[in-house]
């Protein structure tokens, strides 16, 4: 199979960050809070009625801060006009009865506080006895917030508790921004799937996403990332299994823009790219190939000739591997082997695989600083050279390889030498073969496999016990694929309904959907209990999964079955057909056609 971004299947979209949202950024949108409100929570000198003693102290504040830090006067006297200012406000704070009197204060505070950095802590101190003055109030919660955010702080379990208190007093939607940037810094993002499970945090990011584009340059000269919010908005919308949300929102950023030309201010590079890795993820390559395109490094052309490959537009992508193999960067070697994959006959296979070996060869480590894993390739590249030759050329390749450790071509070796070993024989050098690469998953999946096809349930249940075991140890070892053998030798004991309540989880479990076993198994247990309808659904589900024409046709004989059942004869027997196109040795499938038509059943 080709290898696509090194893998033998394509890459889940990458979850292990929300990358867009640095500090500054978020800082900047804390910033804009009073920049929000400038009607609501004005300067109160301006407004009518500002005769009493508290509102002409006001407005002699502010013609003296008019004045403090001026071209003729800048810094004043070793801050004594900033000294002159906080005195000022100490002793109007004193005559503050209200919310809007506080943050009256308050605003003043934190422009003398931008203007001298002296100030900062004492307004950060000043917010914070206002919120808790006022604990009800959203408007001073968000200002205390705000004063926290700003400050370099040492952001400890007490400040992320303080945050969260903050924000949680907080409902306006234009605050979005503030209450997003308080999640990240208490580190609630750090784990994308930890994100999703907090309540609302897609309306957040909604709201957040509504808030203007950009912050006015005479605020920070910082601009809102909005590229940045919407990717981790459709991160969101993936790990909710909203596909459809995840692809309105990349659309949103991505019609609009010239992406042909970096969409000028509104698009950066990392977004196309975001686009197109979620495209080549979620079924759309063409779309991806069409966005990796664009760029000109290494990396994106060889995404691109993958993204080709899997919208079926093979000579591009063998096209772009051409001229990748007589590079000499990285991607030669990955390129070498895509080749040999989709070559179209055995000579041009064995020539490719022969040009990764002498690559190899050329260097003592080939593979250093290769930030595309050329060890995966050259391993298997080993393994499918190996595959075109006898069992004994094929094993004098394997043991002398130099990275013949390797766990898969280890289990190649294996495979290799059980040609000429006897049953039990065979079966103990599985043993030795798991022991000699304790908590390898792959390997302990193959085995298990290789149990269940020879028979040897006793030696599956010893492998599943010992699986066990060292998950009690620490050892993750596991997932749908125990869970399923687990639920087969269920079945083999003919405790179906236990059976059932395992497969069934497994059945909606996106990760479960490689094991085409799993709802095929269901499939058996409810035409047991002669459930027709749902058995078929669940085949159909396998026959949607299943990439071996034998076991293919296996699931068609199945369907079949069901659509006779359920008396469905002309599309059973139209199925039954299929089932000998992809399998014509469907004995099964051969011999009920023969009774179909021996009764002229057409």
């Amino acid at each position: 199979m080709v290898l696509k971004n090194l893998k033998l299947k394509p890459p889940p979209l990458m979850l292990v960050c929300f990358f867009g949202l640095a500090l500054g950024v978020i800082c900047t949108s804390a910033l804009a809070f009073f920049s929000i409100y400038p009607g609501r929570y004005g300067y109160y000198a301006r407004r009518p009625g500002g005769g009493d003693p508290f509102h002409r102290g006001l407005r002699e504040y502010d013609i003296l801060f008019s004045k403090y830090g001026a071209a003729d006067n800048p810094g004043g006297d070793a801050g004594g006009d900033a000294g002159v200012l906080n005195r000022t406000l100490d002793r109007l704070e004193k005559m503050t009865l209200g919310v809007e009197s506080r943050l009256s204060i308050l605003k003043r505070r934190r422009n003398l506080a931008r203007r001298d950095s002296r100030y900062q802590g004492l307004y950060r101190e000043k917010a914070l006895k206002a919120a808790e003055d006022f604990p009800y109030t959203e408007s001073l919660a968000a200002v205390a917030a705000e004063a926290l955010l700003t400050e370099k702080i040492d952001f400890n379990d007490e400040t992320r508790g303080l945050l969260k208190d903050l924000s949680s007093r907080i409902r306006d939607t234009s605050l979005s921004p503030l209450v997003l940037a308080i999640h990240i810094l208490s580190g609630d993002l750090e784990e994308p799937s930890r994100a999703a499970a907090i309540p609302g945090m897609d309306d957040l990011f909604s709201s957040a996403l509504a808030f203007p584009e950009k912050i006015p340059p005479s605020e920070t000269k910082i601009e809102t990332k909005r590229e940045d919010l919407l990717a981790d908005a459709a991160i969101l919308s993936i790990l909710a299994g909203d596909i459809p949300a995840a692809l309105a929102r990349i659309n949103t950023y991505l019609v609009p823009a010239d992406i042909s030309t970096g969409g000028g201010d509104l698009l950066r590079d990392d977004f196309p790219r975001f686009a197109a890795e979620f495209f080549y993820d979620f079924g759309n390559p063409q779309r991806a190939a069409d966005l990796f395109s664009l760029f000109p490094d290494t990396y994106s052309r060889s995404r691109t000739a993958d993204s080709l490959w899997l919208s079926g537009r093979g000579t591009g992508a063998r096209n772009i591997w051409t001229v990748l193999s007589l590079s000499s960067n990285a991607a030669r070697n990955r390129s070498l082997y895509n080749l040999a994959v989709s070559a179209g006959n055995q000579q041009e296979e064995l020539i490719r695989l022969e040009e990764l070996f002498a690559e190899a060869d050329r260097s003592q480590n080939p593979w250093h600083e290769d930030p595309l894993n050329a060890e995966d390739v050259y391993i298997y590249g080993i393994i499918r050279y190996t595959r075109l030759l006898d069992s004994p050329r094929a094993l004098a390749i394997l043991d002398r390889g130099r990275l013949a450790s390797h766990p898969l071509l280890d289990l190649e070796i294996h495979r290799r030498r059980q040609e000429n070993l006897s049953p039990e024989r065979a079966v103990a050098d599985t043993w030795m073969l798991l022991g000699r690469h304790p908590g390898n998953e792959n390997l302990h999946q193959w085995a298990c496999w290789y149990f269940t096809y020879q028979r040897r349930y006793d030696e599956l249940a010893l492998l599943i016990n010992s699986i066990e075991k060292q998950g009690n140890q620490g050892i993750a070892i596991g997932g749908p694929w125990l869970e399923l053998h687990k639920s087969l030798a269920l079945m083999r004991d003919l405790r179906l309904e236990e059976a059932a309540q395992k497969l069934q989880p497994l059945a909606a479990d996106p990760a479960a959907a490689p094991f085409w076993q799993i709802p095929a198994n269901l499939g058996r247990i409810m035409e047991s209990r002669r459930s027709f309808s749902a058995a078929l659904g669940y085949y159909e589900i396998a026959s949607a999964e299943v990439k071996d024409p034998k076991a293919a046709s296996e699931v068609q004989y199945r369907i079949s079955q069901c659509l006779r059942a359920l008396g469905q004869g002309r599309e059973s027997r139209r199925v039954l057909e299929y089932a000998l196109d992809l399998n014509p040795d469907n004995l099964k499938a051969r011999a009920e056609l023969s009774r179909l038509d021996s009764l002229q059943v057409y």
